[in-house]
């Protein structure tokens, strides 16, 4: 088992130039650190391979992501802005997934549902089920969030205000569940290949 690990490596380290080797390396320690939850010893790593000019878009979306984690949004917005125009289609569709959870946080609700509808345009043809129906979720979250501020809450003297705390109704909260549940019959249709009926919808 030693022996095929050691070939693994030493064949990574012959496919790559010396320096490149090395930021790989930096590349692979800082996302260990960040895994560890160690986010300054990941933001050193990403730094120090970031120097050698090789992987930038995807240390850029580490860095982003290290940022975020600490609590220094603009900064990670930064960095994530850095690879928007990134040949790969995974990292685009990762970088508006987590630019839609900072602008939710945020309650910055019409950018989150633009970033959030991004992904989904981006990843319209991805294999994980998981990562588009989330972004789907959380498209909808952001329009629920939308539409809430939108409606004018009626406060106790009879007058329109609005409310951050404004609930849905019970018959709202069920319409969404139902849409929620075909969209996601839907998505699972498609990526098995399986036709869609007209009485899915």
């Amino acid at each position: 088992m030693k022996v095929k690990i050691l070939f693994v490596l030493l064949a990574v380290l012959l496919f790559f130039s010396c320096e490149s080797a090395e930021d790989y390396f930096a590349v692979v320690t800082g996302n260990y650190s960040f895994e560890q939850g160690s986010y300054i010893e990941a933001n050193y790593r990403y730094l120090r391979a970031l120097e050698g000019g090789h992987y930038i878009d995807y240390i850029s979306y580490n860095l982003g992501n290290v940022y975020h984690d600490l609590g220094a949004m603009d900064s990670a917005l930064k960095h994530w802005s850095r690879v928007e125009d990134s040949a790969d289609r995974d990292l685009r569709f990762r970088v508006a997934f987590n630019r839609g959870v900072l602008f939710y946080g945020r309650g910055d609700y019409n950018q989150a549902f633009t970033e959030f509808r991004k992904a989904i345009r981006i990843g319209a043809v991805r294999k994980k089920k998981s990562s588009m129906l989330a972004a789907k979720k959380n498209l909808e979250l952001s329009l629920q969030k939308l539409n809430m501020e939108s409606i004018p809450a009626v406060d106790s003297e009879g007058g329109s205000g609005r409310s951050s705390e404004r609930k849905l109704d019970a018959a709202s909260v069920e319409m969404m569940e139902i849409i929620r549940q075909k969209e996601r019959l839907n998505w699972e249709q498609q990526e098995s290949g399986n036709p869609i009926s007209v009485e899915d919808y």
